[in-house]
Parts: structure tokens; C-alpha cells; sequence
């Protein structure tokens, strides 16, 4: 990622965001390459990007579920240790 006059710049093996945004949902998952400790990453990531609060991790599928800022985002989706982001969504039963 690169900087320039306060705007940040795509990089180029840019982590994809799947799923549609919804509003009534908080946060997004993020899904961290398997050969890396998501728990150590999710702390890393708290530490780097002091607006990325990390809601809960789940090492069995390698996941964090955490609410960043949109430009904490853009970077993340730089980190070469996210596989992708998903946008979290409100869940609801069949037929209501």
C-alpha cells in the first residue's frame, strides 16, 4: 500500500470482500491465510490499527469477527495474511 497526499492507494493482491453490506450488521470477518496463527494476527492487527476492535476469534476456521474504520480496510485487504473480508449479515429463519 502506498500513501500519497493522505490518500491511500490500492495495492495490487487486494483480499476480496464478499457478501453484500448490511447495516444492521456490525463488523466484518476476516478470514487470515491458514499457516498463521489468527489469534497472534487478530492482536497485530489491534496493534497496527488502533480503530480495528476485535469482537471474537475462531482458530478452527482461522477468523476473526472485528469493526474497522473504511480506510483501516483498505489496508487490511493489503495485509498479505488475509485470505479475504466478509461483510457480516443479520441472519433469519426461512418464511419471516
Amino acid at each position: 500500500m502506498v500513501v500519497v497526499g493522505g490518500s491511500i492507494a490500492v495495492c495490487e493482491n487486494q483480499a476480496e470482500i464478499i457478501n453484500d453490506k448490511d447495516d444492521t450488521a456490525l463488523g466484518y470477518f476476516v478470514a487470515i491465510e491458514k499457516s498463521i496463527d489468527v489469534a497472534t494476527e487478530a492482536t497485530r492487527f489491534m496493534e497496527q490499527y488502533h480503530d480495528l476492535e476485535v469482537f471474537s476469534v475462531w482458530p478452527l476456521i482461522n477468523m476473526f469477527h472485528a469493526n474497522l474504520g473504511h480506510a483501516t480496510l483498505e489496508q487490511i485487504r493489503c495485509e498479505s495474511s488475509v485470505e479475504f473480508i466478509e461483510y457480516n449479515s443479520t441472519i433469519t429463519q426461512a418464511g419471516q
